[in-house]
């Protein structure tokens, strides 16, 4: 598996940061901010989450819709 990395910037806060690293089987999801947090997943736990916000996201299209 490639090593990536990808950064994303808080929407109200450009001093915040989420990072997104993959190798090694292993998704790490480190939040940079104030502190650091940081998850490791696994591939069964990061596919959960993916679709965990999709389906929020998805809501999110429903109400904007509905407003």
């Amino acid at each position: 598996m490639a090593n990536i990395k990808i950064a994303f910037i808080d929407y109200d806060d450009n001093e915040t940061e989420l990072q997104l690293f993959c190798n090694d089987n292993k998704i790490f999801i480190q939040i940079e901010g104030n502190g650091i947090q940081d998850i490791r997943l696994d591939r069964p736990t990061a596919i959960k989450l993916s679709k965990v916000l999709r389906a929020e996201i998805a809501k999110m299209d429903m109400e904007v819709s509905n407003g």
